[in-house]
């Protein structure tokens, strides 16, 4: 790219992250009066006109951008199967970013986006190999994690939807999905269960013939009765990030000894691993009360403070993650 453009581009990335859009777009449009159909700017300009909630119009340049087949068309796919999802359209989503994993298999935004649209589709099952392959490629994106566990609670896999929200939790989310994630895994711990009745509802998972999923029915048993235990008289006077704690280092502890890594992909095993790994070299107390900050309880903020060396260590234990399948 030579000097005088990538000038110009910068001058209206600057314009566009202070949320000057107009002024970005119209940049962009001088610039493409002496730079007719180069890919760059059209490109931003579509950026610039998405933010303003232009989609038509930065659909246009979009498609302008992926007929040269030059410059950022990776991106341009994932822009323009994003605006079709927005405006409705799934199919024609997926089909743009189906379309640009044949040119870019490596490219993990598109996997991700991809997953996120069949999920939207109600194709759990299928939105998670797509949801995988973008993890594998990048471990700690906090967002994959999080839409992971959401599919993995859509086809009933409870326990691995746990560990994957508590790992998206672990990765520095943005406050926003750190929140609301932090609310979900603990909501989700109790689904099913009736305190009043003191009764345990959970669906029956069935594999693709019918038949009971014996594996996966006695991990979903397992988060049931430890959530259950909450009400007992051990856990009853203590404090909901106390009972998070003992809950999480339960479920890790019963996943082992349950084998549940030999009934899942290498994937879900490493991630098993991971946690099972927190619990034996101690760091798994410290773990469900960072996992809980986000949702700013006194009695977790209390703990983290008290704890500030264990928390540390946790931190800087779990920055290598599960390691990417290979």
């Amino acid at each position: 790219m030579d000097p005088e453009l990538a000038g110009w581009l910068r001058e209206g990335r600057t314009l566009h992250d202070h949320r000057r859009y107009g002024e970005a777009v119209a940049l962009y449009q001088r610039i493409l009066q002496a730079r007719p159909g180069e890919p760059y700017v059209l490109y931003e300009l579509a950026y610039s006109l998405y933010a303003q909630r232009e989609l038509r119009q930065a659909i246009t340049h979009l498609e302008q951008v992926l007929r040269t087949g030059l410059g950022p068309t990776a991106d341009a796919h994932g822009l323009l199967g994003s605006i079709h999802d927005q405006l409705g359209d799934l199919a024609r989503g997926e089909q743009v970013f189906r379309a640009g994993l044949k040119r870019f298999p490596a490219e993990a935004m598109l996997y991700f986006n991809l997953g996120v649209n069949l999920m939207a589709q109600r194709q759990a099952e299928a939105a998670t190999q797509e949801l995988l392959a973008n993890l594998t490629i990048r471990p700690d994106h906090a967002r994959g994690w999080a839409v992971i566990g959401d599919a993995r609670w859509a086809t009933g896999h409870r326990a691995w939807a746990l560990l994957a929200w508590a790992r998206c939790l672990m990765v520095d989310p943005d406050p926003t999905c750190a929140s609301m994630y932090a609310a979900r895994l603990w909501e989700r711990l109790f689904a099913g269960i009736d305190f009043e009745a003191r009764a345990i509802t959970i669906p029956t998972a069935a594999d693709t013939k019918g038949q009971r999923d014996v594996p996966q029915s006695a991990e979903n048993m397992a988060v049931a009765v430890t959530a259950a235990s909450r009400r007992n008289a051990e856990w009853s006077a203590r404090t909901d990030a106390e009972f998070f704690a003992h809950a999480l280092d339960t479920i890790v502890a019963i996943l082992g000894e349950l084998g549940a890594a030999k009934h899942t992909n290498a994937f879900w095993g490493r991630l098993l691993t991971y946690f099972e790994a927190a619990r034996a070299a101690g760091h798994l107390t410290a773990m469900a009360y960072e996992i809980r900050n986000p949702l700013g309880d006194p009695a977790t903020a209390s703990w983290l403070a008290a704890h500030a060396d264990a928390r540390e260590h946790c931190r800087l234990w779990s920055r290598g993650g599960p390691p990417a399948p290979r």
